[in-house]
Formats: C-alpha cells, structure tokens, sequence
C-alpha cells in the first residue's frame, strides 16, 4: 500500500492521529492544518493552505517511486529527506506548485 504524509519544515513525517492507515492527504491535512491554526478549507484549498505552511506532500508509491509536491521553497531539512530517497536508488517526481499568498 502506498505510503501518503506530509514532511513539515523541520523535515519529520506528519503522523496520522485518528482514522485509518493510509489515509489520503486531505484526511492529514484536516488535522494537522488546526494544529496551525488554520480552518481547513475544501480539498484544493487544503493542499495550497500546507503548502503556504511550508509542508511538503509526499507519496511513496508500491513500486518504489516517490512523488514529492511543495509551494514554498524546500527547506534544508526537506531536502535531506528527498536525497536519502535519491541515495535509496529511487525514482523520485518534485513537482512545484505555484502558490498564492
């Protein structure tokens, strides 16, 4: 099953608290945006509200490819991350999106 969490700026996995293993990112998103103080908003605005928190969505896929999506500028410690995914010998996709302040 593919693996679906968001790196924070410090570059640690968001964990999710309720629900089921797996869950999609908007599920994550729903709780960890709160937590900032935001109100989530509906799914796109969601995505473009933890990209503006500087999170980085992150889906590793079943056969060994890793899809790595951001707004912000990746911080240092994200970087790292999406490297020790390159050391790995995997295929990794960084797609920008262009966010709105």
């Amino acid at each position: 099953m593919a693996q679906r969490y968001f790196l924070d700026p410090k570059g640690v996995e968001t964990a999710r608290i309720q629900g089921r293993p797996g869950a999609g990112h908007i599920e994550i998103a729903r709780e960890v945006l709160p937590q900032h103080g935001v109100v989530p908003g509906n799914d796109k605005e969601t995505y473009l509200q933890m990209f503006n928190l500087k999170f980085v969505r992150i889906l590793e896929n079943d056969d060994g490819s890793v899809e790595v999506e951001h707004g912000a500028a990746l911080t240092a410690a994200q970087k790292r991350a999406i490297e020790e995914f390159k050391r790995q010998q995997r295929v990794v996709d960084i797609i920008r999106r262009i966010v709105e302040p």
